[in-house]
Order: C-alpha cells, then structure tokens, then sequence
C-alpha cells in the first residue's frame, strides 16, 4: 500500500536564504515601481478603468 505524502508548508516556497541578492534586489524595485504608480495616478486624479 502506497503511502500519500503531503509536502511541508515550507517547501512550497522558495525560503529567502535560498533566494540571490540580486532576486531580492528585482523583487524591492518592482515593488517600490508599483507604489510609485500608484501614488502618481493618486497624486493627479488618474482613475484606471
């Protein structure tokens, strides 16, 4: 009888040791570009349909 193995929550994700500086580098810059937007369409009154 085979035996049905669940994964760890953890191991769904990749851990952030595991992740390159210059991921986690892209990953803050996308982040901070996305607000960006969103305070400059906030800024002008730019509504998005």
């Amino acid at each position: 009888m085979e035996k049905e193995v669940k994964p760890y929550y953890e191991d769904d994700y990749q851990s952030l040791d595991e992740m390159s500086t210059i991921d986690l580098l892209e990953m803050k810059d996308d982040a901070l570009r996305g607000l960006n937007e969103r305070d400059w369409k906030i800024y002008f009154g730019i509504k998005e349909d």
